[in-house]
């Protein structure tokens, strides 16, 4: 039996012609867009360096490296705080939702799993940034798995350049004031059909990536299945396997116990065998010369045995005879009892039919009264239900209520207390007071007396 580890290292360290297919048509219609964009941009450089509008704005024109950077200083907006971002649709990818986003990449959820480090293309649905945007996978993890077994993954995309994400009106009002370079950008128009060229190149390329995205998804889905329930009859077959070879060694040592144990009774056995063999043979030579001594005595007694046999023939007969005549009138009276027998066995039958009909139909009422009682005793079952609950209820009242009255008493208590503390404390200032008072009423009258005697 095939471990599962070595099973799953094989199964995952198959062939899979259908994603290399995948991968490299998406990187097919990646290149081709990316030359689009860079034919582009550089078609927009050759206007603006042609009409002297300066060099081309930094957040249009592709970097000069392909190492994307991601910051996490740019503030992250929810989905629900860019509602003019109604899709997503990565190159190659397919489609998704917005999860959230901010001016340098956004975190995206879709049922492709984007391999990071992997260069893509975007396009958002809606009123802004309708032109594709370039950036780079850095991050890509599971979502969730539905009970159908459809993987949801979650990955975070760097952009190429900063994006505003100013609302529409905004877009509007900005795009004013850029409307004198977009009109002389119109030298570009001869080169609009080799455009659309690429834009159809990049179509095909997206429907040849789906096409194929979908098919590498299902065989996924179906070698998944096929390793999951290997892997479970694997696991199963081991336990059985586990439990039987367990089993087997319970039996075998259970066995082996047993016949060392019979080993030793059968070599006891033997001993005791061999004992009463022996003790076997030494009476049957006893029996031997008994027997001869004995059979000259047994010819003496067997002719007095022959005569009283002759004898006792005689006295045979005359008892057959007697017996024979007996046994004539106990066969006639058999012959009565017999047809009185058969008369009572009919009478009892008749009988039998009877109490059998009475059992039935007592049978029947026992039934229905059984019926009955069981509807009463439901009914009463039903009824006993009810005053338990209305009694659990009623209890579960009385428990609140003393919880009630233990948490008031508890409080007058607390109450009480610090009443009690109050009038000690006012007992003890009162106590202060009258010392005070006392010594300077001694004192007055010491004074008092010292001026008398004066």
């Amino acid at each position: 039996m095939e471990n599962p580890a070595a099973f799953r290292a094989r199964f995952r360290a198959r062939p899979l012609h259908v994603l290399d297919i995948g991968m490299e048509c998406a990187n097919v219609g990646t290149s081709i867009m990316a030359q689009s964009l860079e034919r582009s941009v550089a078609l927009t450089h050759d206007a603006h360096d042609a009409h002297a509008f300066g060099a081309s704005p930094a957040g249009i024109a592709p970097p000069a490296d392909r190492s994307w950077r991601v910051t996490r200083a740019a503030r992250r907006q929810p989905a629900s705080e860019v509602p003019w971002i109604t899709g997503i649709r990565l190159f190659p990818g397919g489609e998704g939702y917005l999860i959230n986003i901010s001016t340098v990449g956004c975190l995206v959820g879709s049922e492709t799993r984007l391999v990071p480090g992997t260069e893509v293309v975007i396009r958002f649905a809606g009123s802004m940034l309708a032109q594709p945007l370039k950036a780079a996978v850095v991050r890509c993890e599971v979502a969730s798995i539905d009970p159908s077994g459809t993987v949801s993954y979650r990955s975070g995309i760097a952009f190429a350049r900063t994006v505003d994400l100013a609302p529409p009106e905004a877009a509007q009002e900005s795009s004013a004031s850029t409307s004198s370079r977009v009109e002389q950008a119109a030298v570009v128009e001869p080169r609009a059909a080799e455009s659309q060229q690429w834009e159809a190149l990049c179509r095909a390329a997206e429907a040849r990536c789906r096409e194929l995205a979908e098919r590498y998804a299902a065989e996924r889905t179906e070698w998944e299945d096929t390793l999951r329930g290997a892997e479970e009859r694997l696991g199963r077959l081991a336990t059985e396997q586990a439990e039987e070879r367990a089993a087997l060694e319970r039996v075998l040592r259970e066995a082996q116990v047993e016949h060392e144990r019979w080993m030793e009774q059968h070599a006891t056995d033997e001993a005791h065998w061999e004992q009463a063999r022996r003790a076997a043979d030494n009476r049957q030579q006893a029996l031997v010369e008994e027997r001869l001594a004995s059979e000259a005595d047994w010819q003496g007694k067997l002719q007095d045995v022959e005569v009283r046999y002759e004898s006792l023939l005689e006295q045979a007969r005359a008892a057959h005879a007697a017996l024979v005549d007996q046994l004539r009138d106990s066969q006639q009276r058999l012959e009565a009892a017999l047809e009185q027998h058969g008369i009572e066995r009919a009478e009892w039958e008749r009988s039998l039919q009877k109490a059998e009909s009475e059992h039935h139909r007592l049978r029947d009422e026992h039934l229905a009264e059984r019926a009955t009682w069981g509807d009463a005793r439901r009914k009463a079952e039903a009824l006993h239900d009810q005053r338990v609950r209305e009694h659990l209820t009623e209890r579960t009242e009385r428990e609140r209520a003393l919880q009630e009255a233990e948490a008031r008493h508890e409080a007058a208590a607390a109450e009480a207390r610090a009443e009690c503390q109050r009038l000690r404390e006012a007992l003890d200032d009162s106590r202060s007071r009258y010392r005070d008072l006392h010594s300077r009423l001694a004192s007055v009258l010491q004074d008092a007396g010292l001026a008398a005697e004066g």
